[in-house]
C-alpha cells in the first residue's frame, strides 16, 4: 500500500509541475538599446506585465491561455508602442523581441 501511495504521489507532483510550465515563457530584449514593454494574455485582452526590459534583459511570464500579445517601443527613438506581437507561452520557451 505504502508504494502505491508513493507512486500516485510522484505521478501526480510530476504532473502538476508540468502543467505549471506547460503556461510559461520568457520575454527577451536582444535590441540594442532598453525598451518599454507591455504584455497581454491573448485570449482576455488583461495586462500581464508592464516595464522596462534592458538589453539582453528577461522577465517570466505566464497565462492560463498559453498565448500572450506584446508591444514595445525604445525610447527616446520611438514615441509610441508598436509591434502588437502574438507569440505561444508554454514549456519556458524564450520569445524574443
Amino acid at each position: 500500500m505504502n508504494k502505491i501511495t508513493l507512486l500516485i504521489a510522484f505521478i501526480w507532483l510530476a504532473c502538476t509541475s508540468m502543467s505549471a510550465n506547460a503556461d510559461s515563457c520568457y520575454l527577451k530584449n536582444r535590441g540594442s538599446f532598453d525598451a518599454e514593454v507591455r504584455v497581454f494574455d491573448e485570449q482576455s485582452g488583461n495586462l500581464l506585465w508592464r516595464g522596462t526590459l534592458g538589453v539582453n534583459e528577461r522577465v517570466s511570464l505566464s497565462t492560463r491561455s498559453g498565448r500572450i500579445r506584446y508591444e514595445y517601443f525604445y525610447p527616446p527613438q520611438d514615441a509610441t508602442y508598436h509591434s502588437n506581437t502574438g507569440a505561444w507561452c508554454e514549456d519556458n520557451r524564450e520569445v524574443v523581441l
